[in-house]
């Protein structure tokens, strides 16, 4: 009888220390997808890659990366699944990592077809170079929801893949995710039993529109600090517009946007429900009551307040101990070490946090074979 290989056995439960939920995994160049593409797609892409929108919005080094994440073989520090392995998992003790991606505007690309096309592509790469080969990661499903069809037959293609967990878009796009052209991908995703998670990316560029609603801003600084503005329009027509209660077992996984808007979102939509209610007839329950139960949200960028219990009491106000999953965001350079970042967070807590949110959200998927 031949030998259970890692890739063979299933995880146990109790075995599970660290999940992370935001792991960006980047491929060497564009020649790494033209195996995926075909030739007619590659011949209007080609070397360079598709033309993505560049946000005008960079940070004092000129790009995202954590310095001290680079692979000096490389030159990059996630085009290397052993490399991640040794700095993200072995260093810091994340036994499961979900990827992600390094494609943060696809949803807010013009060219719908081309958009659909590169998420294609990069989902199969990612599972043959990835996933299939190394049990400590976990694919999503990047689909480009401004083509509603071919992002639902990308979940349809994907769904029941052992390696995948989640649905993945970006918080940058055409209209806000609960108007009805999305209504199709949540009812996908909801039939695989697979969360949709949404990372920030593709603010102001493309077919996004400007990152506030005073306008354009001047410097990456007010960006970031104000890029959870597109987080709470996304969380809040979801909930407004009754796609919890059409699809009331679709969870939906906020990516890199913070916490510390979530009690105010919900406390103001409470209040302006209550007085007017009647043009949301179809909700329920409080708009809380939805976010609570369907919305979950990750630590990265975890909130610094100056009193450190203040964080704690965040974390109350939102039922932490169901609604946060870890995430690291490696190798960016705002980075979030699991070994310091949460130490004065109790361990029952912290335990929630790094492991058992993460259980409930992608159930037995995560623990899987990923072939």
């Amino acid at each position: 009888m031949a030998l259970a290989t890692p890739e063979t056995v299933r995880r146990d439960r109790t075995t599970l220390k660290l999940v992370d939920c935001d792991v960006h995994q980047e491929f060497g160049s564009w020649e790494d997808l033209r195996p995926y593409l075909g030739p007619a797609w590659w011949e209007r892409i080609g070397p360079k890659g598709p033309p993505f929108g560049r946000r005008a919005y960079e940070n004092v080094r000129g790009h995202i990366i954590s310095e001290d994440m680079i692979n000096p073989r490389t030159g990059k520090a996630a085009d290397d699944p052993e490399w991640v392995k040794q700095e993200l998992c072995a260093k810091y003790g994340v036994d499961v990592g979900i990827l992600t991606s390094n494609i943060l505007g696809l949803s807010a690309h013009p060219n719908t077809a081309m958009a659909t096309a590169v998420a294609r592509a990069y989902n199969d790469w990612t599972l043959d170079v990835w996933v299939r080969p190394h049990p400590e990661f976990k694919g999503s499903i990047v689909v480009a929801p401004q083509d509603t069809e071919g992002a639902v037959a990308e979940i349809e293609r994907l769904g029941d893949d052992p390696g995948i967990v989640q649905v993945m878009i970006f918080s940058g796009a055409i209209e806000p995710y609960g108007r009805p052209r999305y209504h199709k991908i949540w009812e996908a995703a909801q039939h695989y039993g697979l969360p949709v998670a949404m990372h920030s990316g593709g603010e102001t560029v493309g077919i996004a529109p400007a990152g506030t609603l005073a306008g354009p801003l001047t410097y990456y600084v007010e960006h970031h600090a104000l890029q959870t503005q597109s987080a709470q329009a996304h969380v809040v027509s979801m909930v407004m517009e009754g796609v919890f209660e059409k699809y009331p077992r679709l969870r939906f996984l906020v990516i890199e946007e913070g916490i510390s808007w979530v009690p105010h979102i919900m406390w103001r939509l409470d209040k302006d429900y209550k007085g007017n209610r009647s043009e949301c007839p179809w909700l329920k329950k409080l708009p809380s009551d939805y976010i609570l139960e369907n919305v979950r949200f990750s630590t990265q960028p975890i909130d610094e307040p100056r009193k450190p219990e203040h964080l704690l009491q965040m974390f109350d106000m939102i039922e932490a101990e169901r609604t946060l999953l870890y995430a690291s965001d490696y190798p960016h350079w705002d980075f979030d070490n699991p070994k310091v970042a949460f130490k004065g967070v109790p361990a029952a807590l912290r335990k929630r946090i790094f492991v058992d949110n993460a259980l409930d959200l992608y159930g037995d998927r995560l623990l899987a074979s990923n072939r």
